[in-house]
């Protein structure tokens, strides 16, 4: 119940400091997104989470994201039913609430290897 009641009343400052980093990382996402010629932007209203669909490929959701790990280093959850369900096939799930360092990383590997990630 302390806890509880800490969190309530002494934490706004965190909380908002928390969610002007959040908007901060969904913007750099969403803004990596637009850049990359294998996702198409679904812009959620409110989550930590972006879930692009793939466009302009011949790779499902598994696929992609097993190139992605074998050629940028990158981990990404595929959508499909071994982890979703079924109509969430041809997307990917991108978790952003990491730090700033930790994305921006993850997002130059992945646009270093655009063109591998079109080999088959």
């Amino acid at each position: 119940q302390v806890i509880g009641m800490t969190a309530l009343t002494q934490c706004d400052d965190w909380l908002k400091a928390f969610q002007n980093h959040l908007s901060k990382m969904r913007k750099l996402t969403f803004e990596f997104i637009e850049e990359i010629p294998f996702f198409k932007n679904n812009f959620p209203d409110a989550t930590y989470l972006a879930f692009p669909q793939l466009k302009n490929t011949e790779l499902n959701s598994e696929e992609m994201v097993a190139k992605i790990l074998k050629t940028a280093h990158v981990a990404l959850i595929p959508g499909g039913v071994n982890w979703f369900e079924s109509q969430s096939e041809g997307h990917i799930r991108i978790c952003y609430s990491t730090s700033e360092a930790i994305l921006t990383e993850a997002f130059e590997r992945i646009k270093s290897c655009t063109n591998d990630l079109f080999k088959k």
